[in-house]
């Protein structure tokens, strides 16, 4: 790099936003990325006049962050020339905003031709771009590890809060669960307790017989040799499960309020929450009462440039005071540096122990013990062959079991008694495709457009939909495809279209909580988001994508239906979703 600028950029919803102008080869840009992470735009060519062959969005950036970039610059090319801008740049640059909405947001009736269009709400604000603490270290590492993620625009406040954010009329209560658009109390930052999640219930073998010693050496001394207790493995392992037994033991001999049993999601944005709105002593109540932290799927908690020394005074209270720390992760902690870093703390220094996948005979064990657990009435023999048909792959079957019960139900309303080949085809490969043809044709997507939702009920569920970036086409074939799918199969629940938003799948990072998010601010009860196309760079991390969507929405209250773009012209995936919609409104 022979020489850079660093200029102010402010967008429409990032008046914080920077350019970055270098002359230099790749292998300098990639230095930057890794570095300053997901506040990171797309690095661009660029034919500037002043001789700078690319430029790189800085999002939401601070005072502090520009001094920082700065000074990174200067370790990486001593010999560089430099300089601090004070002038926006030449208006030549192309302006790439991370999120672009291309298609309306409210209301989501203006997408078909037959449907007469509401009056429209207040916009949107622009989502938070934050993320999880994931970059890999390699092209093989696990998708997102190891970058930190910045926030390029304001936080969003708590439900009520006059912040721009368009007012969603909040639904009638469905039966047997609360409105998610309720407030929360420290906005969400506890989660849910699991009663029936206990050493107890647990199976112990060969594949979480180290995990489960650790988690008793803890409850027998909390804050001593196994702290932090930081436990992976593969999802659907058992990891939500051994942390919740952990908290129940502590729970039976402490007080109330000694635990904090959270995930990494919720706590990141509760203390953003906190933070924006002036109410961070209540978090800090809250942390001086407990005596141990303990959280789920910290791979997925979203530090920005706002929030990072917040918490990490969180943690450091926990460790100087020798209080107990349980972090699990689908990630081991060799790849979560960043984390570490962020957070001031060593993993290194309490213990790190792995849950693996178990063998086929415990695994169907585990299943029906699960399903004894939640209620479902599918027998042993079912789940076998179900199992048979799945293969090794325990996250998905617990949503297949509960998938079942509720499709069991549609049918019996219909009079139908379907065998077991039949229920395991509808779950596993219901209209499957004749041919390799990805997408619907371009009559199929023009008859789309005259599909009109039915009228939302009074019970309806407020539902946001997210595409790919460039795919807004595919919106209408998405939702007529959906209805029709639960009608073919009587599913009658209505829905309240809320959100309608793309997300880039260019940059990864910070896209699922940037989904999670967008849905709190629209009061969004559930999100049906299309998949990436294959040519996208996410594509090839599809999975650890929708992983992280899913905990990520859990976290936060919302229910999750999955398209994959692959899939858009079959029926399993819409019938997962509306499947996946009523197990999760029955809780």
């Amino acid at each position: 790099m022979t020489k850079w600028s660093l200029r102010p950029d402010p967008g429409p919803h990032d008046p914080a936003r920077h350019v970055l102008l270098i002359k230099g080869e790749m292998k300098h840009v990639s230095q930057i990325v890794k570095k300053f992470g997901a506040m990171c735009g797309r690095p661009l060519k660029t034919d500037h006049p002043e001789g700078f062959n690319i430029s790189i969005y800085l999002h939401g950036i601070t005072k502090t962050g520009v001094d920082k970039v700065a000074r990174y610059l200067g370790e990486i090319a001593p010999g560089a020339q430099g300089d601090l801008a004070l002038a926006a740049p030449a208006p030549t640059l192309p302006v790439i905003p991370f999120m672009v909405r291309e298609v309306p947001s409210v209301p989501a009736a203006r997408l078909f031709s037959g449907t007469q269009a509401a009056p429209a709400a207040s916009p949107i604000a622009e989502p938070m771009v934050s993320g999880p603490v994931l970059t890999p270290p390699t092209l093989t590492a696990p998708v997102f590890p190891e970058t930190l993620s910045m926030t390029p625009g304001a936080l969003p406040g708590a439900p009520g809060r006059q912040d721009g954010v368009a007012s969603v009329p909040p639904p009638a209560t469905p039966p047997g669960r609360a409105v998610a658009s309720a407030p929360k109390p420290l906005w969400g930052l506890q989660s849910c307790s699991e009663p029936k999640l206990t050493f107890d219930s647990l199976l112990v073998g060969a594949y979480n017989r180290f995990a489960h010693a650790a988690a008793t050496s803890v409850i027998g001394a909390p804050g001593t040799m196994y702290n932090p207790l930081f436990v992976y493995g593969a999802p659907g392992v058992g990891k939500t499960h051994l942390l919740h037994s952990i908290s129940a033991a502590f729970k039976k001999n402490w007080e109330a309020g000694s635990v904090i049993v959270t995930t990494g999601a919720a706590l990141a944005y509760a203390v953003s929450c906190a933070l924006a709105e002036g109410r961070l002593a209540e978090i800090d109540k809250l942390v001086a009462g407990a005596k141990a932290l303990l959280v789920d799927d910290v791979h997925l908690l979203a530090i920005t440039e706002k929030n990072q020394a917040t918490l990490a005074k969180l943690f450091g209270g926990f460790f100087s005071r020798n209080l107990q720390v349980v972090l699990t992760s689908v990630y081991p902690p060799r790849t979560l540096g960043a984390l570490e870093e962020a957070l001031k703390i060593s993993l290194a220094k309490g213990w790190a122990v792995d849950m693996k996948v178990a063998n086929p005979t415990v695994q169907e064990e585990m299943f029906g013990v699960f399903a004894e657990r939640v209620g479902s009435q599918i027998s042993g023999a079912e789940i076998k062959k179900l199992h048979e048909r799945l293969g090794a792959n325990p996250g998905e079957f617990s949503r297949l079991v509960l998938r079942w019960g509720v499709l069991s139900e549609l049918y019996r309303a219909k009079g139908a008694s379907p065998g077991t080949d039949e229920m395991i085809g509808d779950l596993l490969s219901a209209g499957a495709k004749v041919s390799q043809i990805d997408l619907p044709n371009q009559s199929e997507l023009e008859a789309s457009r005259r599909f009109a939702p039915p009228a939302p009920k009074p019970d309806a569920i407020n539902l946001a939909l997210f595409c790919p970036r460039g795919q807004d086409a595919m919106l209408t074939w998405l939702v007529a495809r959906f209805y029709q799918v639960g009608a073919e199969f009587g599913a009658t629940q209505t829905y309240r279209h809320v959100l309608c938003e793309s997300y880039d799948t260019e940059q990864p990072l910070g896209v699922p909580s940037q989904i999670g998010e967008s849905c709190q601010r629209s009061n969004a009860q559930a999100a049906l988001v299309l998949g990436p196309p294959r040519d996208a760079r996410l594509a090839a991390r599809e999975g650890e994508f929708v992983h992280a969507v899913r905990h990520i929405l859990d976290s936060f209250g919302l229910a999750a239906g999955w398209i994959p773009f692959t899939e858009t012209t079959t029926t399993r995936p819409f019938l997962a979703a509306h499947l996946d919609f009523q197990v999760f409104f029955r809780k």
